[in-house]
């Protein structure tokens, strides 16, 4: 349960940041998952209609159950699922941030 802030600012440091239009997090929203509330934030501040969202969670209560319970599709990813794409992402990204460095 890692706070809002502290997300935003490792995104901000991936230069992820700005690839999100709408970022909520349950410390800010004071809000938790399961909770159909903090999907619902969300949609409302996409402006996006819960039939036209999916959520990617890793966890089938938080994540799959509570998303449904909001009206969108849901899917679970896996954590192996995870650590494969964080891994391909590093293998991918690893050539552009050694050549950053040696600028």
């Amino acid at each position: 349960r890692t706070p809002g802030r502290v997300l935003r600012r490792l995104l901000e440091d991936a230069d992820l940041l700005p690839c999100f239009d709408v970022l909520v997090f349950s410390d800010e929203a004071r809000v938790r998952k399961p909770a159909a509330a903090i999907f619902r934030r969300v949609l409302d501040e996409a402006r996006i209609d819960p039939e036209r969202a999916v959520h990617v969670g890793d966890d089938a209560v938080s994540d799959v159950a509570g998303a449904r319970g909001a009206g969108m599709r849901s899917e679970e990813l896996q954590p192996w699922a995870i650590l494969f794409a964080a891994r391909a992402f590093l293998l991918l990204a690893l050539p552009n941030l050694l050549d950053d460095e040696r600028r």
